[in-house]
């Protein structure tokens, strides 16, 4: 359903009262920032009812003032120039197309109603030019009235209009705003006047009007007088004159921002005029009731918990900066007592004692007006203290009935009193009244009146225009945000509302004009991610709070705006697995195994019916509560802090409120921590809590298990490949997650990641979720994916890996194990980095599976690999409903903007720059200076900034010092300082060079696509004579001075440091070395729907535009065209980031080799490795080395992985190999994955272990591969073969065929390209060494070859 404003609506008319002239100005403003118009409307007059002209011109000269504020708002960042921040809170969908309006005085006019004939004059004007007072005549057919009802009379409505309305001309319509108490009056009075003028009205109906929800804190102040009852009662409390309420802390609030009433008429006023809103065809009178819904509104005691929250916490901070003491040092604030809400509110001490609350009231009132005596503030201050009493008076339920003039009888007695009290003169105003204020005041302060009843059919056009947005698609959908309280984020709106209260009372009651800073508001889970340091808010005032703070968490904690805590759903009820076992593909499988197995149905029921038990969560309050205090205790020992990326509520917030969506969190995976940070954070931001995907290993662990699934865990095998009624099981499980829109959360990595990289996806739950989808169905419009990027300053189990990837086994998930892994609490991890990415969604990708991200080209048609038959086909679990493509596509998506959300830490910077100085031979006995390394890092650190890595904004400020100081203290007592002032690092221990590997490896996705230019460029671009000069890739952000006297592990040209190369050779090498990284990094693999062209444009330009590391301009379009690389800090850095990897891939071939071969030859020992140098007769080629290796030879899958990574250790201890993160188990074990893919191993399907072969025939071997398909997504077979190019390495001398799509065909051609890639001499004959060297570590273990 498309919403759209009616093209014939040209003007906006807002009928003005001079009582409420504020309320029209703000309408004025409000229809400007619309989403309707996004600033685009064309005129904007205010229409006075008076006849008088000089109460005409006096109205001008309020409208330019007013109009004055808007632009000063503006231009402070606040007003309108700040609705995009701000509305991006509703949902980026809804706001994405909203843009930043001109200033509202470019539009907005002043006129005389069309009956009269007023004298313009024009010096009226001269201090606003673009505000122009014109003669006007309204007109029916082009202009839409805007007529809010306040200070008139229900039985004078009908005359009112009279009087403002066009008589003449055809019918037109008319938007009224009118309070609920009397709408019953005002809608007789407006059904007898379209009766008779044949006009069309929309009546809504609002409780309390409050502020605009999508203003600046600072909303801007176009009342002299506060206006709604949110406003003064938070301005009572603040000033201590309201210390109880007379409401129920249950009771609804009815409280409605003054844009989203507007805003529902509007769009009622559309959805009529296209006949998108069912009416009768008399019907000229549609009314709308907002606010008296209760699950869709905010309740008092929320209220008084969000203005407590704030003034409760930052009272003494804001009298500190007020120019006057009239703020309450102790504010607090009691309700009505009721027993249906002592369970969710409790009482407190004081809430019985209304004398006592009344008493202090009256003390703060009097204090108040004892300050300005005698003065034209007392006067303000007596209409703000009335205000606030008919506020509180209007919420009572025995208050007075509305008088005919619209104000609420009673109202003079307190002011009076509080007089009489005061001992002083009152200050009488002018046009005295017996309430001490003017009519225009008195009829201001008196707008929200106490709740009236609506009918039903009033609510349920509301409730029916809700319905239809919700089932209307996206772009009806996309409304929601502007008219549903839903997506009111009602804690920091009422907070907004505190702040721009005590800018009101500065700056028109005590007239102050110099700028003033009131404390921000903070959310009240501020202090539950801030753990320690200034940047805690101070504590609440309530002392209750303060003597019991885990019990108020864990009775308050998520509790909603509706007075509720979070509704939970468990996934093992009953009732849900009678669903699952009733669904006709789980009972036609059941039937099928009993027929197989030869056993009854009844136990293979039983048997399922185990299953689903074991895997489902059975998510309460009481054990969701009791772990969530205790990860809070942990995380507040562990941990400095929880750092939240300041939109990350707004997203979540506006994923959970999409109707018909179901929203799955992604996080990244680098810790057990993972597992507990998300629910944590959901449930203190009062979200649903997910589902959340964990393995059988952690049932291990007894009553934490328990509390695991309580708190949302259901538990999975890690393979169910066997059991066809397990994996039907599962997925149907998923299924009914999915398609209840309830909430899970899973980790497409699969395990954590020990190598601090972001790994491959794991496509089986992922499908199972699209399945649910794509699946005939129609419970769910969409599935939003929401990635979550975590990180940690000090990985909790950062020892732990560095000690798996040199190959010590994984610690198992026991609770004795549990209990020895406590002595972690005894150390600080810093802070933890949580940033949540925008949406991804799966219906997007439905209708287009080939989207790329901003900045890039599709993939032309014709170049598409095929990944695939989109077909269903039957697998365990039931049917493939996801077309190959789709699931690639968002598989790679979910990778990609995973690695985007990750946050680089300062340990990260400092391990990337230890890694590149501290193996420096120079520096390895005497450290390196500090200096250098802090300017190394604050260099690293821009370089991540420039290419849109995510840090932390203190950190992306602070010096270098600091920045090495915070790595240092993360990373001791493997790296630390002396006294003197230099970094030394362990190097004693290999774990710690594997450690800041995993460190530095979080910066791989940052600078991953310029690495490879860079190395293809420095292994095959053309240049001069290298001969033996070289500089280590290990020292590369040591300053040039130092570098020349660095030797090598591995090298980069320096003489002559240019190396050129042809775009279409850049674009022939970087194919292959993609593909030779793309287990390593994730945005290489072959679903990557972005066109090389396309990354190969948008890399060189960032090469060009940062560093300087290519010269000329590297944006032609021509293959032909030269681009020249330059050797500098940047490329020697990023290189430095890649060769490790590479010489994984080298010791991984050299492995395959060794244990393929017929005959060991145990040449050279590994005390003495042979060495051959430039000068000496060349060595055999690395082809006839491979040629020696037989395909007939089985290699165990077990046997290579242990060989490859005991040979990686051999090779760096005979300094064959530099790199000691080469011999990482995880690296090894992505290359050996890679030669299977590619083909270069054959698994063997008869063996009963994993096992592999050579590939006999390259050719034919390949075009088997080509012909497989997709199973599990094996992407990297899938490639086709084009044209090559002979590219020569000026390193090696190799000649190395390239081919533009694929690798080399042969493992010949590997080796030659790894070789190659590697930078080092005589690489022929180190091949053959190192052969040697890795067939005695087989021979020394004893292996037999089968």
């Amino acid at each position: 359903m498309e919403i759209q404003f009616p093209d014939s609506i040209q003007r906006f008319v807002i009928l003005a009262d001079p009582s409420v002239r504020g309320l029209h100005v703000e309408a004025a403003s409000l229809i400007h920032r619309s989403p309707f118009f996004r600033g685009q409307v064309h005129h904007i007059v205010l229409a006075s009812q008076t006849t008088a002209p000089e109460d005409f011109v006096s109205e001008v000269d309020f409208v330019r003032r007013t109009t004055a504020d808007i632009e000063e708002s503006q231009a402070n960042g606040g007003g309108a120039a700040s609705v995009a921040s701000s509305a991006r809170s509703a949902t980026s969908t809804a706001t994405a197309s909203i843009t930043q309006p001109p200033p509202l005085s470019s539009v907005l006019r002043v006129a005389p109603p069309s009956n009269t004939n007023i004298p313009v004059q024009s010096t009226t004007t001269t201090a606003l030019p673009s505000l122009r007072l014109t003669n006007f005549a309204a007109s029916g057919a082009t202009d839409l009235f805007l007529f809010i009802v306040n200070g008139i009379a229900p039985a004078s409505i009908g005359d009112t209009l009279a009087r403002l309305l066009p008589v003449a001309g055809p019918p037109g319509a008319c938007v009224v705003m009118s309070p609920t108490d009397v709408a019953p009056s005002i809608s007789a009075s407006i059904r007898k006047h379209a009766a008779l003028t044949k006009w069309q009205f929309i009546i809504v109906h609002a409780v309390h009007l409050s502020p605009p929800a999508l203003a600046a804190p600072e909303y801007p102040l176009f009342h002299d007088a506060l206006v709604g009852s949110l406003e003064n009662i938070c301005l009572g409390i603040t000033m201590g004159v309201i210390r109880q309420l007379p409401v129920n802390a249950g009771q609804v609030a009815g409280i409605v921002p003054t844009d989203l009433a507007l805003n529902t008429a509007l769009l009622a006023f559309s959805m009529m005029a296209k006949h998108q809103l069912p009416t009768s065809s008399n019907q000229r009178v549609v009314e709308i009731g907002i606010g008296e819904l209760p699950e869709n509104s905010l309740v008092w005691g929320m209220v008084g918990e969000y203005i407590m929250d704030y003034f409760g916490r930052y009272h003494n901070a804001i009298n500190a900066v007020a120019p006057l003491s009239m703020f309450d040092c102790d504010p607090s604030v009691d309700f009505s007592v009721h027993f249906n809400d002592l369970w969710n509110w409790g009482m407190t001490f004081t809430a019985p004692m209304v004398w006592y609350r009344s008493y202090f009231s009256s003390r703060f009132q009097k204090s108040h007006l004892q300050k300005f005596p005698h003065s034209t503030t007392t006067e303000r201050m007596l209409r703000i203290l009335s205000g606030i009493d008919a506020a509180v008076e209007q919420l009572s339920p025995n208050s007075g009935s509305p008088s005919p003039s619209g104000a609420t009888t009673g109202t003079s007695a307190p002011l009076a009193l509080i007089a009489q009290t005061a001992g002083k003169k009152v200050f009488t105003p002018k046009n005295n009244t017996s309430n001490g204020c003017n009519p225009e005041e008195q009829s201001a302060m008196q707008f929200n009146l106490p709740r009236g009843g609506l009918g039903p059919a009033q609510i349920s056009t509301y409730q029916l225009m809700l319905r239809l947005l919700s089932r209307g698609g996206p772009a009806a959908a996309r409304w929601l945000p502007f008219v549903d309280l839903n997506w009111v984020p009602w804690e920091m709106y009422v907070k907004r509302v505190c702040l721009g209260v005590l800018h009101f009372i500065v700056k028109r009651v005590l007239d102050h004009r110099q700028p003033i800073t009131f404390p921000y508001p903070t959310p009240r889970i501020h202090n539950d991610l801030v753990f320690v340091g200034s940047d805690r808010a101070p504590p609440i005032n309530l002392w209750l709070r303060r003597l019991f703070p885990d019990l108020h968490w864990a009775l308050r904690c998520g509790q909603q705006p509706n007075g509720l805590n979070i509704r939970l759903f468990a996934g093992g009820t009953d009732q849900r697995r009678l669903s699952i076992l009733a669904q006709p593909h789980i009972q036609l499988l059941i039937n099928q195994l009993a027929r197989e197995q030869s056993i009854a149905k009844s136990a293979v029921e039983q048997r399922a019916d185990a299953i689903l038990r074991g895997i489902g969560d059975t998510m309460n309050h009481q054990q969701l509560r009791t772990l969530g205090l205790m990860i809070r205790k942990v995380f507040m020992t562990l941990y400095d802090r929880i750092n939240l990326n300041s939109d990350a509520y707004d997203i979540l917030f506006s994923a959970f409120r999409r109707p018909r969506c179901s929203v799955i969190i992604i996080p990244a995976h680098r810790s057990y921590v993972d597992f507990l940070v998300v629910s944590y954070l959901l449930v203190m931001m009062g979200l649903p809590v997910p589902h959340i995907c964990s393995g059988e290993d952690f049932l291990r662990l007894g009553g934490i298990a328990s509390l695991m699934r309580g708190s949302g865990a259901f538990f999975m095998r890690r393979s169910f490949k066997n059991d066809r009624l397990y994996g039907a099981l599962f997925k149907e499980y998923i299924r009914h997650l999915v398609r209840g829109g309830e909430c899970v959360e899973f980790f497409i990595e699969g395990m954590r990641s020990r190598t601090g990289k972001t790994m491959p996806p794991k496509l089986g739950i992922l499908k199972f979720v699209t399945d649910a989808f794509f699946e005939k169905q129609d419970e769910i419009d969409d599935v939003l994916f929401v990635p979550v990027g975590l990180s940690y300053e000090k990985l909790l189990e950062g020892n732990v890996y560095a000690d798996e990837l040199m190959g010590i086994p994984k610690p198992k998930e026991t609770v004795s194990n549990l209990l020895k892994s406590a002595t972690v609490l005894r150390s600080k991890y810093g802070a933890m980095n949580v940033h949540v990415g925008e949406p991804i969604s799966l219906k997007s990708f439905a209708d287009d599976p080939h989207q790329v991200p901003p900045g890039f080209d599709k993939i032309p048609e014709a170049e598409r690999v095929v990944l695939g038959s989109s077909a269903s086909s039957v697998s365990a679990g039931g049917g493939t409903y996801t077309p190959i493509r789709t699931l690639a596509s968002v598989a790679w998506r979910i990778t990609y903007d995973l690695q985007r959300t990750i946050v680089v830490t300062p340990t990260s910077l400092l391990a990337a720059v230890a890694q590149c100085t501290l193996n420096a031979q120079q520096f390895k006995s005497s450290g390196v200076p500090t200096a250098l390394i802090a300017s190394n890092v604050e260099w690293l650190r821009a370089a991540v900034l420039h290419r849109g890595g995510k840090m932390n904004t203190q950190f992306a400020v602070c010096d270098g010092m600091q920045l090495m100081s915070l790595g240092i203290q993360n990373l001791q007592p493997r790296v630390w300082v002396s006294p003197l002032s230099h970094v030394f690092m362990d190097s004693e221990l290999a774990s710690t060079q594997m450690l800041l590997a995993i460190y530095s490896n979080q910066l791989l996705h940052v600078f991953a696509d310029e690495a490879v230019l860079v190395l293809a460029a420095f292994s095959f671009g053309r240049g001069g004579n290298l001969g033996n000069t070289s500089v280590d890739a290990a020292s590369a952000l040591i300053s040039p001075a130092q570098a020349a006297e660095v030797a090598s592990p591995g090298e980069l040209p320096q003489a002559n440091t240019d190396r050129t190369l042809t775009v279409g050779e850049l674009k022939a090498i970087s194919k292959p070395l993609r593909k030779l990284l793309s287990r390593e990094v994730p945005n290489f693999q072959r679903p990557c729907p972005i066109s090389l062209d396309s990354w190969l444009s948008v890399s060189l330009t960032n090469l060009y535009d940062d560093n300087r590391s290519i010269r000329g301009t590297p944006l032609s379009e021509s293959l032909d065209e030269d681009v020249s690389f330059v050797r500098t800090q940047f490329a020697s850095f990023v290189t430095q980031l890649l060769y490790p990897l590479i010489e994984s891939h080298w010791i991984t071939i050299i492995s395959v080799i060794a244990m393929s071969r017929p005959a060991v030859s145990v040449a050279p020992t590994l005390e003495s490795p042979s060495t051959t140098t430039a000068s000496e007769p060349a060595a055999p080629t690395t082809a006839a080395v491979v040629t020696k290796s037989s395909p007939q030879i089985i290699i165990d899958d077990a046997q290579l992985s242990k060989l490859t990574h005991q040979a990686a250790l051999a090779l760096h201890k005979n300094k064959v190999s530099p790199f000691l993160q080469s011999s990482s188990k995880e690296s090894l074990k992505n290359c050996v994955g890679f030669l299977v893919e590619e083909g270069f191993l054959v698994p063997q399907p008869a063996s009963p272990q994993p096992s592999y072969r050579l590939r006999a025939n390259p050719a034919a071997q390949q075009q088997q591969a080509s012909n497989q398909g997709v199973g599990g997504l094996n992407a990297n077979q899938l490639d086709a073969q084009s044209t090559t190019q002979s590219i020569s390495s000026p390193t090696t001398g190799i000649s190395t065929t390239v081919s533009t799509v694929t690798v080399p065909v042969s493992l010949d051609d590997y080796l030659q390209f790894v070789n190659a890639l590697r930078h080092r001499p005589s690489s022929a004959a180190q091949t053959k060494d190192a052969i040697s060297i890795v067939a005695d570590v087989l021979s020394k273990n004893g292996k037999s070859k089968m």
